[in-house]
């Protein structure tokens, strides 16, 4: 028997974007028959239609991005997959001025949760779900079904503030992504 590796996903490498170790790559197959490491591997030189959209599937858009940068305050956007349909964004708030005052992020999210036919729920550090490597600064929220994704995506995220002369500022940032992310880029 022949093992057939496909070289885009031979040269995969996924950065997990907190830890910056390398995420290894997993391929489920309904393939019933029996496979060893001592198996030979040959490679497939040229890439597939499958690979090229399995690669395509799980690209996240560049990350970290900055949305807001005035009076000092930065806001800063990052990005991890947690599947290729499903997305975590991390959004912080930051200063370069000891006299500004800051206060949390907020996403702006419809009551339904839904963004053109996605799921969006905001997640914090006392839900089950919040993985234990955000931090407490981190305003987090999770997109699930990328792949219902009608139209492009957009975010508002209100940033508000008290500037050293006690001024308060509250702005909606709105970010709009370049490209669909992971799996909606497919569909």
């Amino acid at each position: 028997m022949v093992l057939f590796l496909d070289i885009g996903v031979r040269q995969e490498q996924i950065y997990d974007s907190f830890t910056g170790h390398i995420q290894m790559v997993y391929r489920h197959s309904s393939l019933a028959e029996n496979w060893c490491l001592c198996d030979d591997v040959i490679a497939n030189e040229e890439r597939s239609l499958q690979a090229l959209h399995w690669q395509q599937g799980h690209e996240l858009p560049p990350s970290p991005v900055t949305i807001y940068e005035r009076d000092d305050v930065i806001v800063t956007l990052r990005f991890d997959a947690e599947f290729s349909n499903i997305m975590v964004i991390r959004a912080l708030i930051d200063k370069d001025d000891d006299d500004i005052i800051l206060n949390p992020l907020q996403f702006q999210l419809p009551e339904n949760k839904m963004i053109n036919g996605i799921y969006v729920e905001e997640l914090s550090k006392g839900d089950e779900v919040m993985p234990e490597k955000y931090t407490e600064e981190e305003t987090v929220i999770k997109i699930s079904d990328l792949q219902r994704l009608k139209g492009m995506l957009s975010l508002k995220l209100k940033v508000s503030y008290i500037t050293g002369d006690n001024r308060l500022i509250n702005e909606i940032v709105q970010y709009e992504f370049k490209d669909r992310p992971l799996y909606a880029r497919l569909v």
